[in-house]
């Protein structure tokens, strides 16, 4: 009996009103979509589902990290942006003057393991807390840089 059958996502509620040659079923996708399908399509494996497994699978595919939106990816980027970008405004105080990102941070899983996520600063703009290089003239690496407050950072400029 196909009625209740699951196949793919798909679960056959019904057999559709009659269509002429071709019959269709009355089906129900696993994220709740109920919809005319032709019978030989779901029964084939043609079609899978209403179209929410392709979504889910794209968005799988092209997830690399899950943290873009983030305050920490924010900071990755500006970094890059600084040390990368001739048209940031802060270029020329970074890679303008031969600042660089180490090797291995150049992927933001490394520099998330390496320095992990900003500890919460307490209320204020001086007390946020920022990616600071212990020595300013030295470049981005494990070794070289730390989480600091606003105003500690302020403080450590040439």
């Amino acid at each position: 009996m196909l009625i209740g059958k699951q196949i793919n996502c798909w679960t056959v509620l019904d057999f559709a009103p009659d269509r002429g040659s071709r019959q269709y079923l009355k089906v129900q996708c696993t994220c709740g979509t109920i919809k005319e399908v032709y019978r030989y399509a779901v029964e084939s494996g043609g079609i899978k589902s209403c179209g929410c497994l392709r979504r889910r699978v794209t968005i799988t595919n092209n997830t690399t990290h899950g943290m873009t939106g983030t305050r920490v990816y924010a900071i990755w980027c500006g970094m890059h942006t600084r040390c990368y970008n001739k048209r940031s405004t802060g270029y020329l105080y970074y890679g303008g003057s031969g600042i660089r990102v180490c090797p291995e941070w150049h992927t933001f899983e490394k520099f998330l393991e390496d320095m992990g996520e900003p500890p919460s600063g307490a209320e204020g703009i001086i007390n946020r807390i920022e990616l600071d290089r212990i020595d300013s003239g030295k470049d981005y690496a494990k070794e070289n840089c730390r989480w600091v407050t606003k105003l500690t950072n302020l403080q450590n400029r040439k």
